[in-house]
C-alpha cells in the first residue's frame, strides 16, 4: 500500500472562457496542487512523481463526517430564493468519503450535502488533505446539490444585498471532510467492485425544452476480498434533490438522506455515498407521480410531503441494490484505477449575476484575462461589472476524470444540460438549433461522452469540485427575445455560466484526455 507523505468572484454568474493555456510540466507531481498563479496542477495518474504506478490489489475505504450546523444563530437554506432560514434539523447533513487505491496511485472522492461548494474550497480540502498526510494523488469534491441545506457560497442570506456565507462554517465543513478522508485513508482494505445500472426515469422531470434525459442510476460496490463484507457504495444519479420544495424550512438533504438510509440497510456494513450526475435542463423530481393512489392516477406524497422524499430515496435505493445482482452487472476483483486533472480558467459573461460578485456576496479569485495573474484581493472590489462582458476578467477551475476498471467518472463544474452528454443511437448530438434562439448558427458541441475513454460505463458527476452553475448548448442558449420555445424565456439562462461555456468547456475535456505523464 501507499506510504503516507507530510505533506470573489463571481459564482454562478460566470462563463467558461478556454481551457488554461499554461504548459504542461515535464514531470507532474501530485503533492503540488497550485502552480504560482494558484491554479491546480495538470495531473494524470499513474505517470506522475508520488503516483508512478497503479499496479496489485484494488484497496478502499470510506467513511461519513455529519456537517450539520447548530440553529443556535440564523442559518439560511440555499437552492431557491433569499430570506429562507432554517427552522429545524430533519436530518444531519454530511461529508462522505470514498478513498480508493492501487500501487502507489490514491484517488477520492468527497461528497457534501450542500447546494454548491466553490472550487477555493474544495482547493482547501485537497490541501487540508495534503498537509495531514493523507498521500491523496487526486480529489474530487462533489456537492450533492441539496436544496435544504445552508449556504455555502452567499447567493441565499436574509435577503438580495446580504449573503448567505458564513466563513466559519465552510471551514468546519473542511475539517470535517478532511477527517471523513483520513478516516477512510486509515480504513483501506483489498476490494473488489460491483458496478450495475437501472433506470429511474419515472422520478425524473426534464423542466426545460427540449426534453432530455439521463435518467440512469450507476452503483459502484465494493467488497472486502478477504470476507466479502461490504465497504463502500456509491450511487449516482441526476436529478435535483429538492423535492420538498421552496416551502420546506428543515435542514436536510432531501431524498440522498432515504437513499442512503436503505442502503445501508440492505447492504449491512457499507457507507454509502450520493452525488449527483446531469443536474442540467432542469432534472427534477418534482411534477413526476411518485405515490399513486388506488386508481394509480393521483399524487399523495406531494411536493412538500416528507414521505415523497421518503418514496424516491428507498425506491432508487432498492433498484440500485438490484442492478448489482443483474446479468448486465460486472465484478471485477482487481479493477485498474487512475484520474485525470486539468485547469481551466472561467470568462465572465453574464451581467446581471455578476451583481453578485460587487454586492460582496460572492467572493472568489479573480485572474486577469490579458496577463492571466491572479488580481490582488484588495484590488477586487474595485474593479467594474461593466467589464464583464468584455472578457476582463476570470477565474480558475478544473476538469477531472477518474478511471476505475471499466468505469469512467467525469466531472462537471456546474450543472450540465443532458444535451452535452448524451447521443442518440448512432452517437449523435441531441442538441438543437432552433429558430429564436441567441445563436441558433453556433456550431453544435461534440458530446463530452465522444471524448472520453472508451469505457463500458460512463459517469458524469455534477458540481464536482465547484458550482458554477447551468452549463447550455449555446445553440439553444435562449436570454434574450425573441425566444426559441416559451414566450418568456427560460430558467436556466439566468442561472447559467454563459453562452460561450458549452464549447470552451468541451474543449477542456479534449484537453483533458490528451494529457500526458
Amino acid at each position: 500500500m501507499k506510504s503516507p507523505t507530510s505533506g470573489i468572484a463571481i459564482a454562478s454568474a460566470l462563463a467558461l472562457g478556454a481551457a488554461c493555456e499554461q504548459p504542461v510540466p515535464s514531470s507532474m507531481d501530485s503533492t503540488v496542487v497550485l502552480d504560482q498563479r494558484q491554479l491546480v496542477t495538470p495531473l494524470v495518474c499513474p505517470g506522475a512523481r508520488h503516483c508512478e504506478d497503479a499496479d496489485g490489489d484494488l484497496h478502499v475505504g470510506a467513511a461519513a463526517r455529519a456537517i450539520t450546523p447548530s440553529l443556535d444563530a440564523p442559518v439560511y437554506l440555499a437552492g431557491f430564493g433569499q430570506g429562507r432560514p432554517a427552522t429545524g434539523i430533519h436530518d444531519d447533513i454530511w461529508a462522505r468519503a470514498l478513498v480508493l487505491e492501487r500501487g502507489t496511485t490514491r484517488i477520492a472522492l468527497v461528497a457534501l450535502d450542500v447546494e454548491g461548494w466553490l472550487h477555493h474550497d474544495a482547493v482547501r480540502i485537497k490541501q487540508a488533505a495534503h498537509a495531514a498526510g493523507l498521500a491523496i494523488d487526486d480529489l474530487v469534491v462533489v456537492a450533492t446539490h441539496t436544496h435544504a441545506s445552508k449556504d455555502t457560497i452567499g447567493l441565499w442570506g436574509p435577503d438580495v444585498a446580504n449573503s448567505g456565507l458564513d466563513a466559519a462554517f465552510n471551514q468546519f465543513v473542511v475539517e470535517q471532510a478532511t477527517a471523513a478522508l483520513a478516516e477512510a485513508t486509515s480504513a483501506l482494505t483489498r476490494a473488489r467492485m460491483t458496478a450495475g445500472t437501472t433506470s429511474a426515469a419515472q422520478y425524473v422531470r426534464d423542466s426545460r425544452l427540449p426534453e432530455v434525459r439521463d435518467d440512469a442510476v450507476h452503483t459502484l460496490h465494493f467488497t472486502a476480498t478477504d470476507d466479502a463484507r461490504n465497504v463502500a457504495t456509491l450511487v449516482v444519479w441526476g436529478n435535483h434533490p429538492e423535492s420538498m420544495g421552496e416551502g420546506n424550512t428543515e435542514l436536510t438533504s432531501d431524498y440522498p438522506h432515504y437513499l442512503r438510509e436503505e442502503l445501508e440497510a440492505r447492504l449491512p456494513g457499507t457507507t454509502a455515498i450520493f452525488a449527483p450526475s446531469v443536474l442540467g435542463g432542469l432534472t427534477t423530481p418534482m411534477g413526476p407521480l411518485v405515490c399513486p393512489d388506488a386508481g394509480g392516477d393521483v399524487e399523495t406524497c406531494p411536493t412538500g410531503d416528507w414521505r415523497r422524499p421518503e418514496a424516491i430515496g428507498r425506491a432508487v435505493a432498492s433498484w440500485a441494490v438490484a442492478s448489482l445482482s443483474d446479468p448486465a452487472a460486472v465484478t471485477d476483483d482487481a479493477p485498474t484505477l487512475g484520474s485525470r486533472r486539468m485547469p481551466v480558467l472561467l470568462t465572465p459573461t453574464n451581467l446581471p449575476l455578476a451583481f453578485a460578485f460587487s454586492l460582496g456576496l460572492v467572493r472568489r479569485p479573480l485572474y486577469d484575462s490579458e496577463s492571466g495573474e491572479r488580481i490582488p484581493e484588495d484590488a477586487v472590489e474595485g474593479l467594474s461589472i461593466d467589464d464583464v462582458p468584455l472578457g476582463l476578467y476570470q477565474i480558475d477551475s478544473e476538469l477531472n476524470a477518474l478511471s476505475i476498471g471499466d468505469v469512467e467518472l467525469l466531472t462537471s463544474p456546474g450543472e450540465l444540460y443532458a444535451e452535452l452528454w448524451v447521443t442518440d443511437a448512432d452517437g449523435n448530438a441531441l442538441i438543437e438549433q432552433p429558430a429564436g434562439a441567441d445563436f441558433p448558427d453556433a456550431p453544435i458541441e461534440v458530446p463530452y461522452q465522444a471524448m472520453m475513454r472508451d469505457a463500458p460505463r460512463k459517469i458524469l458527476l455534477n458540481n464536482a469540485n465547484d458550482s458554477i452553475g447551468y452549463i447550455i448548448p449555446r445553440p439553444q442558449f435562449d436570454r434574450d427575445a425573441p425566444f426559441a420555445y416559451v414566450e418568456d424565456g427560460q430558467y436556466g439562462e439566468a442561472n447559467s455560466i454563459g453562452a460561450l461555456a458549452a464549447p470552451e468547456l468541451a474543449r477542456g475535456v479534449r484537453d483533458l484526455y490528451q494529457l500526458q505523464p
